[in-house]
């Protein structure tokens, strides 16, 4: 009866369009195809702004309603535009993506750089780091490359010794002495083995002509 709709419509909140949509069933199948569309599609392009156009049509308050028809017809206006609509409240991002709407060239340019930046700066890194990994490599291979000649004069420098090739085990010695800057890999097998190239035998030896 009319007393029953006149409750209704103080009383009870109205549904999304895009709500209402999901609820028809067969009907949005046939409201899809009059349209030229699917009903997935004809939902997303009755989601958002349209549906906040409807809603604030319909507020039970007077005073959050659209003042004129003419005020509701600039925010559908504005809707066509891919500008923000008065009837939605005025968020950040929503902003946003009414700008970026609006500006597709510009932002799709700037996400072309932005991306091309954001490669370049990646392909820079990903070379720095290669580079550091084979310049570890080197400075390893280096190293062990050094510490296994160390190790290979010190058993020669030994065995000289032992044949009582003084000159050659000093020779031996004297060419693991670290240069300005250079890293120190002697041991005490090098300073023992330096002792006994420096034996009083030499000494008397040098004593003469």
């Amino acid at each position: 009866g009319y007393i029953e709709m006149q409750r209704v419509i103080r009383e009870q909140e109205p549904l999304r369009p895009s709500t209402k949509l999901s609820t028809l069933g067969k009907t949005l199948t046939d409201v899809a195809e009059r349209h030229n569309s699917t009903p997935d599609l004809l939902r997303k392009a009755v989601r958002g702004d349209l549906d906040w156009i409807v809603m604030k049509s319909l507020e039970k308050d007077r005073a959050r309603r659209y003042e004129t028809a003419n005020s509701l017809m600039q925010d559908l206006e504005r809707h066509l535009n891919n500008e923000p609509v008065l009837a939605r409240p005025p968020g950040t991002a929503y902003r946003f993506q009414k700008l970026v709407r609006r500006n597709k060239a510009i932002f799709v340019a700037v996400v072309a750089v932005a991306a091309a930046l954001v490669i370049g700066l990646m392909v820079s890194v990903v070379s720095l780091v290669r580079e550091q990994r084979a310049r570890r490599i080197a400075v390893t291979a280096q190293e062990r490359e050094a510490a296994l000649r160390y190790a290979s004069d010190m058993s020669l420098a030994q065995q000289a010794l032992a044949m009582n090739d003084l000159g050659r085990a000093q020779r031996l010695l004297d060419a693991h002495r670290p240069a300005p800057g250079q890293v120190d890999l002697r041991g005490w097998e090098w300073r023992y083995l330096w002792q006994e190239c420096r034996s009083d035998a030499l000494d008397e030896f040098c004593r003469y002509p």
